[in-house]
């Protein structure tokens, strides 16, 4: 029969140091974050390919209204030294009509 003292306890158990026994993080959880990352990656990509085509289309409006501005200044040049045109553009009046007001009962 063991005495008290030569039975083996949890205490006197030899232990593996703990940074042999550590785990490493699981592969999948590197490739889960790989995909969330890629995938990411991509959709900003993609929207960055909209914005920039986005912004050439609003440039190249800007262009054709230039133009178009420019063609009609040309006009109303030509119409002033012709004496077609005597007028000078004038301001729109303020709207004076005040809406009717009336109430309602639900």
């Amino acid at each position: 029969m063991k005495s008290l003292n030569e039975i083996r306890t949890s205490r006197h158990a030899k232990r593996p140091p703990r940074t042999k026994t550590a785990k490493p993080q699981k592969p999948s959880q590197n490739y889960l974050n790989l995909y969330v990352l890629t995938t990411e990656k991509e959709r900003l990509e993609k929207e960055l390919r909209i914005v920039d085509r986005r912004r050439i289309e609003l440039l190249m409006r800007i262009n054709d209204i230039s133009k178009e501005l420019r063609e009609i200044e040309a006009k109303i040049e030509s119409l002033k030294k012709a004496g077609e045109l005597k007028t000078e553009p004038r301001e729109l009046p303020p709207e004076s009509k005040q809406w009717k007001k009336f109430s309602m009962n639900y």
